[in-house]
C-alpha cells in the first residue's frame, strides 16, 4: 500500500518542471538612446514577438547606443556586440551601423535596417545574392530620389537649383559618394542645378546657404545619410524657414516634406530576417528587400510660415499631415 502510494505521488514532484527555454541574443546597434521606446522598436519587436520571439523569454537584447555625432565610438560599440557573443546583429541606424557591424565581424549575421546603396557600399555582392554575412533593406534608388524632387518642385511650385545638404564627416565616405552620385542623376534627370553643401554644424550650414541664396538656389534637400543630431535637424529647419527655402528632410524635425519607404514596413522587413537567421538561414542567401510600401508625410505648419498653398491633389496623397 504504501508502495502503491509512493508511485503515485512520485509523479507529483515533477509537476511543475518546464521545459528548458532557448535564448538567443540579439545585438542592436542604434544612433538612437531612445530605440526602445521609438515607434519603430515597437514595429520591429512586436513582429518579433509574432513569429515567435519575446525579449526577456527566449531573446536576450544587448543594446550599443551611438550619437551620430560621435561616429568614432560606433567601430568600437560594434566590436563590442561582436565580443559580447550575440547571434546576430541588427544594425538600426542604416548605412553607417550596417558599415561599422561589417568592419567588425565577417561571421556574424547582420541585418540592416536600411542602406542606400549596399551594393555600392561593398555591404553585399548583389541584391539578389548578397553573398556576405549581411542582408537587409535597400531604400535611396534613383527613381525615389527623382520622386522626392518631383513632390519637392510640384509643392513649392518651383525648383530649379537644389542645396543638397550632408554632413561633413561623410565627405569621402563610400556612404556620401553614393548619395551624392544618386543625388545628382536624379537632378539632371529633371533638368535641375544641384549644389553640395558640407558642414558639421549649423554655424557651418547658415553661411554656405547664404551665399547659394543669392546663387538662385530655390529648394534644399537633407541628404539621408547626414549624422547630423535631432537638435541640429531642427535648427537647419528653423533656418530654411527663416531663408524661404522649401525642404525635403523629416518633417517630424521641421522640414516641409518627407517621402520615403515606409519607418514601419523597413522594421518588419528586419525583424523578420533576424527570425530567419535565428531559424538557420543565412545571410548570403536572403534578398535585399527593395521596398514597396511608402510614407508621405507633409508638415502644413512649416508650408504655412513658408506662404506656401499645398495643392490639393498633392495633400491628398499624403500618409501623414503635421498641423
Amino acid at each position: 500500500m504504501l508502495l502503491a502510494m509512493a508511485t503515485l505521488a512520485a509523479p507529483a514532484r515533477f509537476a511543475f518542471a518546464q521545459p528548458q527555454v532557448r535564448m538567443v541574443s540579439l545585438g542592436v546597434l542604434t544612433p538612437d538612446p531612445r530605440e526602445p521606446d521609438t515607434a519603430t522598436w515597437r514595429t520591429f519587436a512586436s513582429e518579433l514577438a509574432r513569429l515567435g520571439w519575446t525579449e526577456g523569454r527566449n531573446l536576450r537584447v544587448e543594446r550599443r547606443f551611438v550619437d551620430m555625432g560621435r561616429l568614432d565610438v560606433l567601430d568600437r560599440m560594434a566590436r563590442d556586440l561582436v565580443e559580447a557573443r550575440v547571434d546576430v546583429i541588427y544594425a538600426a541606424g542604416g548605412s553607417a551601423t550596417a558599415l561599422a557591424a561589417k568592419k567588425a565581424t565577417a561571421t556574424v549575421p547582420i541585418v540592416f535596417y536600411s542602406s542606400a546603396d549596399p551594393v555600392g557600399m561593398g555591404l553585399v555582392s548583389s541584391l539578389a545574392h548578397p553573398g556576405t554575412n549581411l542582408t537587409g533593406s535597400s531604400i535611396q534608388s534613383l527613381d525615389l530620389l527623382t520622386k522626392q524632387f518631383q513632390l519637392l518642385r510640384r509643392v513649392s511650385r518651383k525648383l530649379t537649383s537644389i542645396a543638397y545638404i550632408n554632413s561633413a564627416d561623410r565627405r569621402d565616405s563610400a556612404l556620401s559618394t553614393a548619395s551624392v552620385a544618386a543625388a545628382s542623376a536624379a537632378a539632371r534627370a529633371l533638368g535641375v542645378r544641384i549644389q553640395f553643401v558640407y558642414a558639421s554644424s549649423i554655424d557651418e550650414v547658415e553661411p554656405q546657404l547664404q551665399r547659394l541664396v543669392q546663387s538662385g538656389v530655390d529648394g534644399t534637400v537633407i541628404s539621408g545619410s547626414a549624422s547630423f543630431s535631432d537638435a541640429v535637424l531642427e535648427k537647419i529647419a528653423a533656418l530654411l524657414v527663416a531663408y524661404r527655402l522649401p525642404s525635403l528632410g523629416g518633417a517630424t524635425e521641421g522640414f516641409l516634406l518627407d517621402y520615403g519607404v515606409s519607418e514601419d514596413a523597413l522594421a518588419r522587413v528586419a525583424a523578420r530576417y533576424v527570425d530567419k537567421i535565428l531559424r538557420g538561414a543565412k545571410p548570403a542567401d536572403l534578398p535585399v528587400d527593395l521596398g514597396s510600401v511608402f510614407g508621405f508625410v507633409l508638415n502644413l505648419a512649416t508650408a504655412k510660415a513658408l506662404g506656401l498653398d499645398i495643392p490639393p491633389d498633392i495633400l491628398i496623397q499624403a500618409t501623414d499631415v503635421i498641423r
